[in-house]
């Protein structure tokens, strides 16, 4: 027991003189059919000191892994605008980086001989009813990259597009934009990028030693510093299969839904692993006290009378510590003002053990 809880025990005891005397008029004398550590508490007692209980219950928790991590794009929600043809940007509705867009919105329109040849074929197809050909036409225009809404289009109108509409294809932020209006575009040549940061990774680094004990679909708690330590629940992902040779560090991907916007790439994080979840016999942490001889706590038997009991602890985790060995499911533990009667059983106990000293009054030897 901290020397602290001693000494302020001590304290409750020279106040309280009753507590401390084995006489019957102190109302807390030890159960004759009780082991000798028990004692007795009148209820006035109890409530002025504020003895609180509660019971030992099973709860899920784990061991917990810490480290840091950082926000990035969310790979698989990236979406490359390349060209397929030569040709000239014309109407340039994306002007910069950070431009937002929606699923269906006109980016630029491009002037391409090779899509002009494309459409006339087929116009000309349409034009003469044969659905081989219109197949055969539009899947050309397919090829050079002409979207279902610009095809629908000429098709419609029954004529050609000089410029032609290229459209989003899924909602996002333009994260690269490679050309403006007016520029000369080649086949292969990547005109700009989208992504959606409705998602976003967190990339760990996690210790060597500490990855056997990771899982795919495993738990993981993200405290953001820079959104005022705001906290999400998050799973892993996946773990990457290789070891950083210099940091001996390997990474572990994380998924968080963003849709509000708040998480930005390249911010820090703090990242909490708790693995080897299981139901574990546990008491809230603060109910434990120590010794020299170990851990234990105090259990409230009823009617006022309270016992040490030790115990073997586990793990600890949010603010309960798993009680391997000492206790059952359902005994009552004192929680709060255990240290004062720990300090009352002690004390009883080192009067007993006065009581069969000898008094060293015995006869002398001639």
């Amino acid at each position: 027991m901290k020397a602290t809880n001693v000494l302020w025990a001590m304290l409750v005891l020279a106040m309280n003189p009753a507590w401390a005397e084995s006489g019957q008029s102190s109302g807390m004398e030890p159960e004759p059919s009780a082991a000798k550590a028990t004692v007795v508490i009148p209820p006035e007692t109890i409530q002025s000191i504020g003895v609180r209980t509660e019971n030992a219950a099973l709860a899920s928790f784990g061991t917990n892994i810490r480290s840091y991590g950082l926000v990035t794009e969310n790979v698989r929600n990236a979406y490359a605008i390349s060209s397929r043809v030569a040709g000239w940007i014309e109407g340039l509705k994306i002007t910069a980086v950070g431009d937002e867009v929606g699923k269906g919105d006109l980016l630029f329109t491009l002037y391409s001989p090779d899509l002009i040849s494309a459409q006339q074929d087929y116009l000309a197809a349409i034009a003469a009813g044969n659905k081989r050909r219109i197949n055969s036409s539009e899947k050309r225009l397919q090829s050079l990259g002409v979207g279902n809404k610009a095809r629908e289009q000429i098709a419609a109108e029954r004529r050609k597009l000089e410029q032609l509409p290229f459209y989003a294809e899924t909602s996002g932020t333009v994260s690269h934009l490679m050309v403006n209006k007016g520029s000369y575009v080649t086949p292969g040549m990547q005109i700009a990028s989208i992504q959606d940061y409705r998602s976003v990774w967190i990339e760990v680094s996690v210790a060597e030693k500490d990855l056997q004990f990771l899982e795919k679909g495993g738990k993981a708690t993200v405290t953001f510093p820079n959104l005022g330590n705001v906290e999400r629940i998050a799973r892993i992902d996946y773990i990457y299969p290789t070891i950083d040779l210099d940091s001996r560090t390997g990474q572990v991907r994380l998924v968080l839904d963003n849709r509000e916007g708040t998480l930005k790439p390249g911010a820090y994080t703090d990242v909490l692993f708790e693995t080897n979840v299981e139901k574990r016999l546990s008491v809230p942490s603060e109910a434990i006290l120590k010794s020299s001889e170990g851990d234990f706590v105090i259990v409230a038997l009823g009617e006022g009378r309270f016992r040490p009991q030790k115990i073997h602890t586990g793990i600890h985790d949010k603010g309960r510590t798993e009680v391997v060995h000492g206790l059952r499911e359902g005994e009552k533990i004192v929680v709060s003002s255990q240290f004062l009667i720990d300090s009352e059983s002690a004390l009883r106990e080192s009067f007993r053990k006065m009581q069969k000293v000898p008094t060293g009054g015995g006869h002398a030897h001639h």
